[in-house]
């Protein structure tokens, strides 16, 4: 040992301060080979063991080796019965969280057993014997029949997932979704394991987000509403205007043929010709009002076929008016070969009518440029339609582009911020999209795209 680099470590100060120079380290084997230790003999000089020394060695080794097995295993049981314990402990905690209880049971022969959990959802005894009696007792009675069929499945080896209702002591209705599968065979008796967990809380967020959604829904429609009124007040004059037309034309045009017809003889010719004009105009008027009364009303959606083309060419003509009076030259490049989408004529015609509108009123202090709109369909690719209304008024504000869509953001003076935000909406219930961009020149593009349903309607461009 003074020679030894051990000398300076605690064994060797120890082997110095007695005397003792020699060490022999002999390794403890455990039952599977290991070294599971070391055992030390320590001496005044070195020296080989002698038989009977040696014997006493093997001894020490072989006992030191089975209580160190022996500590291992148990420190080892130790652990394990902690982790079982923190895990069934966890189980517990995790089952109380999520309401969540579990079961395994033997249908045939109504054994069972139950977590704490599933006494407590189903509030029963934790000291009754589980059965499922106990559990039936508990179930709302107009479900009764579904839980029995569910039960009959059960005998037959079937796996269950059904949702019912039960009735706890204190009155209280809970909802109780029931999942089932079997795991194993004992004879021809299925063994089912599996949960119950109570999602009445999940079950009344549903529906409050359900009447949330219709309440949102219902106001989102009498919003659309309002902006749709208000969209086309902004078209009263033009539209005012666009009936007198052909009503003073009916006017005269029957007094012209009351003169005819008074005539000796009667001009039967003329008269006739003035009869047709007469119709013409009225069927003019009559279409106008058509139009106005389907924009004006308050019908649920209905979807149906509808060519983009044509709902563009009736919006041009409600306002074809206004633009007249505007200085606004109107052109249309209506793409032919469209196919059809699905939708609503009169919440589309609506999108397209405020865009329409708002690309007037964006040109409505332009003076340097001349006032043009263009209104521009086109198909994309296989499935999807897109239709663009192109101004050349202000244009869009950098800080603004992100904000056009936003309820209630507006750059109008009297605006109120609505009309586009229905719009993207609108297109979007449609399945389909709305952007703004400005344009390479001065103004602004307004667009949306439709999904198509593939077959071509419109055969003419426009």
């Amino acid at each position: 040992m003074a020679e030894s680099d051990q000398r300076e470590t605690s064994m060797g100060e120890i082997m110095l301060a007695n005397g003792l120079n020699y060490c022999k380290a002999i390794p403890i084997l455990s039952p599977y080979g290991n070294t599971a230790g070391i055992l030390a003999i320590l001496r005044h000089q070195q020296a080989d063991l002698g038989p009977r020394e040696q014997q006493i060695v093997d001894r020490a080794k072989h006992i030191a080796a089975i209580s160190i097995d022996r500590t291992r295993h148990e420190e080892a049981l130790v652990r394990r019965e902690t982790q079982v314990e923190q895990s069934q402990a966890q189980l517990v905690a995790a089952q109380r969280i999520s309401s969540t209880g579990s079961f395994t049971s033997d249908i045939q022969r109504d054994e069972n057993i139950w977590s704490e959990e599933f006494y407590r959802i189903f509030d029963l005894d934790p000291k009754l014997e589980p059965s499922i009696d106990a559990v039936r007792e508990r179930v709302h009675p107009e479900d009764l029949d579904l839980f029995d069929f569910e039960m009959k499945r059960g005998f037959a080896g079937e796996d269950a997932d059904f949702v019912f209702r039960i009735i706890r002591t204190d009155g209280t209705l809970r909802f109780i979704r029931g999942l089932a599968r079997v795991t194993h065979y004992i004879g021809d008796h299925p063994v089912f394991m599996g949960t119950v967990q109570d999602i009445t809380e999940t079950r009344r967020a549903e529906d409050a987000l359900r009447r949330g959604e219709e309440a949102l829904a219902k106001a989102r429609e009498e919003l659309a509403y309002v902006s749709r009124v208000m969209t086309i007040s902004a078209l009263t004059t033009s539209i005012a205007h666009e009936v007198s037309q052909p009503l003073s034309g009916i006017l005269a045009n029957a007094n012209a043929c009351v003169r005819l017809l008074a005539l000796d003889p009667p001009n039967i010719a003329s008269a006739t010709d003035t009869a047709r004009r007469t119709i013409r105009d009225t069927m003019r008027a009559t279409e106008v009002i058509k139009r106005l009364r389907a924009m004006f009303s308050r019908q649920s959606p209905a979807m149906e076929k509808i060519d983009l083309n044509e709902i563009a060419r009736e919006v041009i003509a409600l306002s074809a008016r206004d633009m007249r009076e505007k200085f606004i030259v109107l052109e249309a490049r209506l793409a032919p070969e469209l196919p059809p989408v699905t939708g609503d004529r009169i919440q589309l015609q609506q999108v397209i009518l405020n865009m329409v509108l708002n690309g007037i009123e964006a040109m409505a202090e332009t003076e340097e440029r001349p006032r043009r709109l263009l209104v521009r369909t086109a198909l994309v690719s296989e499935d999807i339609l897109t239709l663009s209304i192109s101004d050349a008024g202000v244009g869009i504000a950098a800080d603004a582009a992100d904000k056009m869509f936003e309820p209630f953001f507006t750059t109008k003076r009297d605006g109120m911020g609505i009309g586009l935000s229905i719009s993207r909406s609108i297109v979007e219930n449609h399945g389909g999209r709305m952007w703004a961009m400005s344009n390479d020149g001065p103004g602004a593009t307004f667009a949306f795209s439709l999904p198509s349903l593939g077959k071509p309607t419109d055969r003419s461009a426009t």
